[in-house]
Formats: C-alpha cells, structure tokens, sequence
C-alpha cells in the first residue's frame, strides 16, 4: 500500500487549519502571527502561537512547538507514522506512488 509523502502534507496542510480543526476554535491573528488557546494546559488567553508562512506553532507557557506531526502526535497521542496517515487521510493528500 502507497505510503504518503511527508513533504506533500507539509505543502498541502496549514498547521493553523489542523490546530484549529482539533481544538475546535478558529485562531486568531494578531499580526503575523495566529493565536489559539492552548490544548495542553488550562490557557484562559490564548498564548499558542503559530506561523503559516513557517508552518510550525509553539506555546511560551508549555514550552512545546513543532510542526504540524508533532501537534497532531501530542494532541492525537499518536507515534508519527499514524500522525502522517491521519494527516493524509483526513485532509485528502495524495499517497505516493513509490
């Protein structure tokens, strides 16, 4: 069975879009940058952060950030290989043909 290409999804996936599909709350931006509160503590004001021209997101008060596999695989609790076809499946990227 084709496996997906990593590089696709990051091309095909805004990681703002993945963020705020599983926690239910559209980001808001200020600036540059988009805001959310944060999944993985008791965050009253939104203090996570992320970038869609990086496409990578990153909470001060937690300390975590990453890209789009790791957000998903912390708040998914998944090991990369089921975050990537999550990920792929979930927002139709194509599989590779390898």
């Amino acid at each position: 069975m084709p496996e997906y290409d990593t590089h696709a999804i990051k091309a095909a996936v805004k990681v703002s879009t993945v963020i705020g599909d599983l926690v239910g709350q559209p980001p808001v931006r200020r600036g540059r940058e988009l805001l959310v509160c944060c999944p993985f503590h008791d965050d009253r004001h939104p203090s996570l952060r992320i970038n869609d021209e990086k496409n990578v997101w990153y909470c001060h008060p937690c300390g975590d950030g990453g890209d789009v596999f790791s957000f998903v695989m912390d708040h998914q609790g998944l090991t990369f290989a089921d975050a990537v076809s999550f990920l792929g499946e979930r927002y139709q990227v194509e599989r590779s043909r390898t």
